[in-house]
């Protein structure tokens, strides 16, 4: 055992007691002593970056102890807990030394023990596409995830013309949250409703929070989720596209042999005047391109991108999705060949929502 006496105390506060001369164990001894144990190498073993290594002298301290448990940890590296831990994803902090130097910031250090706090692997997704028509495709997605999510993952496929005959398949994909996220949860509408068993309900709760969300877009005219308005045309666009609150814009044209995009400051995408709507139109001083012949199909596409946060749904909008979720779930035998006729009460929440576009 050896006492050290320095100017920079390596733990403030605290006399350090080694069984190693210096700053600690040199990486050839570490390496020796630890490359096998029952739950792999020891702590350091992989800080070793190559013979120039073999004199440094290796330190580890505890800065955060771990969540669960004592941690004990040797001076070469190994450790392990004191206590049985249960089952789950235990973390702590640890600080590397080398020559009496920290080596950056404390890294944490995870103890798994038995199945639970696994992490996910990673999701694969593949995508297919397929041409059905004449410059038309369809995109199909196969999602392969080892284990199952907790929250519901939303994937996105849509399919851009990229020239005669080719297409590419625009995927996004994000966690229930943010704009993916439906205005309504499932567990709001189940609650809506009275719905007790909602686990058995869920996925169809969901879809009908879908159906009831773009059934008020189709009335209002607005956007209550991320979404993307598409406008394809023969020529330039002269009139007010029907989309309003646009985030961002994306044009592509054919030149002749493909579909190009158009440079973001060769046109602007801003708000109508005195009517709702976005306009298009050339940025000043720049020129539209001139288009190509084409056989068929559509010479500009505008993509125009709404951004919506789930939170700033109105109420009035919010309340309708629920009305609509809780009528289906309370009457799914609603088709009838008797006459029917709308719930004022129904239509009446949108009116404040509506756009009349003309």
């Amino acid at each position: 055992m050896t006492w050290r006496s320095d100017s920079t105390q390596l733990i403030p506060g605290c006399w350090v007691s080694s069984r190693y001369a210096g700053h600690g164990i040199t990486g050839a001894a570490m390496r020796a002593a630890t490359g096998e144990g029952q739950d792999g190498p020891g702590l350091g073993y992989d800080e070793w970056d190559g013979s120039a290594d073999d004199t440094a002298e290796f330190r580890w301290t505890i800065a955060t102890p771990l969540s669960a448990g004592v941690l004990v940890l040797e001076e070469d590296g190994s450790g392990g807990s004191t206590d049985a831990l249960p089952d789950g994803l235990h973390s702590a902090a640890i600080q590397t030394w080398c020559n009496g130097v920290a080596l950056g910031a404390p890294q944490p250090l995870t103890v798994q023990v038995g199945e639970g706090g696994e992490t996910p692997e990673a999701i694969t997704m593949v995508v297919a596409g397929q041409e059905t028509g004449h410059d038309v495709a369809s995109f199909s997605i196969t999602v392969q995830a080892p284990v199952e999510p907790v929250d519901p993952i939303t994937v996105a496929v849509a399919g851009v013309e990229q020239g005669h005959d080719a297409f590419h398949a625009v995927v996004s994909v994000g966690p229930a949250q943010g704009g993916w996220m439906e205005p309504v949860t499932v567990e709001q509408a189940a609650l809506a409703a009275r719905v007790d068993e909602v686990d058995e309900l869920y996925d169809l709760i969901a879809t009908l929070i879908t159906t009831a969300r773009e059934s008020a877009e189709h009335i209002t005219g607005r956007f209550y989720r991320t979404g993307v308005y598409v406008w394809d045309g023969m020529n330039w666009p002269t009139v007010v596209l029907q989309v309003v609150d646009v985030t961002s814009a994306k044009v592509t044209y054919w030149n002749g042999t493909a579909m190009v995009e158009l440079a973001s400051g060769a046109y602007v995408c801003t708000p109508a005047v005195g009517r709702p709507g976005t306009v298009f139109a050339p940025a000043i001083g720049q020129a539209l391109p001139q288009l190509a012949s084409i056989a068929a199909g559509a010479r500009v596409r505008i993509e125009l991108t709404v951004n919506v946060d789930p939170l700033t749904v109105p109420a009035s909008v919010q309340t309708y999705i629920k009305a609509q979720v809780s009528a289906w779930l309370k009457n799914p035998e609603a088709l009838t060949a008797a006459a029917v006729a709308a719930n004022p009460l129904y239509e009446r929440l949108l009116d404040r929502q509506r756009i009349y576009f003309h």
